[in-house]
């Protein structure tokens, strides 16, 4: 995985990312949805535990990439909700 703190460059919009939001303690999934400048527009990405099935947060969240904590690379494409990796 990318280390996207010491590479800024590494974001691109539709990958999916992993990181710890400003004012937050846990590391999740997010799909980078815009880059513009040093911000950047992610939504929260997680997989059901019933089936799999990604599933998108409908609420985004605008960050200074500068202020991710531990953020890394997942996938350079994020999966689309409502869909599985089988």
């Amino acid at each position: 995985m990318k280390d996207l703190a010491s590479s800024l460059s590494a974001f691109k919009s539709g990958s999916l990312i992993t990181a710890v939001l400003p004012g937050k303690k846990k590391r999740r999934s997010y799909r980078v949805d815009l880059v513009d400048g040093d911000r950047a527009v992610l939504y929260e990405m997680w997989r059901r535990e019933s089936d799999r099935v990604w599933v998108q947060s409908p609420q985004c969240h605008i960050v200074a990439l500068s202020e991710l904590k531990e953020a890394s690379q997942a996938r350079s494409e994020a999966p689309k909700p409502d869909t599985s990796d089988a």
